[in-house]
């Protein structure tokens, strides 16, 4: 596979744009100039700031042919693990589609499209709660591992996204920087 074969998706250096899901993924890497600054422009428009960085990875294509939310980005199991490279220890972790938070978001969106992903969430919510039960404790001792090795300081946010039966580090960020730390539940498990 040439590079001009592959597919990226891309974001800024602080803002991912998932809510417009199809500027972040191109195919061309001629694309992504142009993507950049619509991503970019949007993050200013919602207040997440203007960056200079991009980053692009390859695209994760997906196994479970998942329904699309937010124009085009597949409703996958992913989580968000807190961990504290001071201390080597994992603080806890929260589901990244949060029922309560995405629930709320959703409902209240008015435009048709944000309606339809309303539905599709509703129509994947037990079986997101239910793969990331599944997986979570696991989940959180791979990760407790991983950062024994990391020359971080800090606390940090650390995005995984389940594809079959594989998991993938899609994003990290500083934890005060980050959604969800109020819903680190410890245990793990989505009640």
């Amino acid at each position: 596979m040439t590079e001009e074969d592959k597919t990226y998706f891309i974001k800024t250096g602080t803002f991912s744009s998932k809510f417009q899901y199809h500027n972040a993924r191109c195919t061309e890497p001629l694309e992504m100039g142009e993507y950049f600054q619509v991503i970019n422009n949007f993050a200013m428009e919602v207040g997440a700031g203007m960056s200079v960085d991009i980053v692009a990875r390859e695209y994760i294509e997906d196994v479970e042919e998942n329904p699309t939310i937010y124009n085009g980005m597949p409703l996958r199991t992913e989580y968000r693990t807190f961990v504290d490279f001071d201390t080597n220890e994992v603080i806890g972790t929260a589901p990244y589609w949060h029922p309560v938070l995405l629930k709320n978001h959703l409902k209240r969106m008015s435009d048709e499209q944000m309606r339809r992903d309303y539905l599709t969430y509703l129509s994947q919510e037990e079986k997101l709660n239910y793969e990331y039960n599944k997986h979570v404790n696991k989940l959180q001792k791979e990760i407790s591992k991983l950062i024994e090795n990391i020359d971080l300081e800090g606390q940090y946010s650390i995005d995984i996204m389940k594809n079959g039966e594989d998991f993938y580090i899609i994003d990290m960020a500083l934890m005060s920087d980050s959604a969800l730390t109020e819903f680190i539940n410890t245990e793990g498990f989505v009640k």
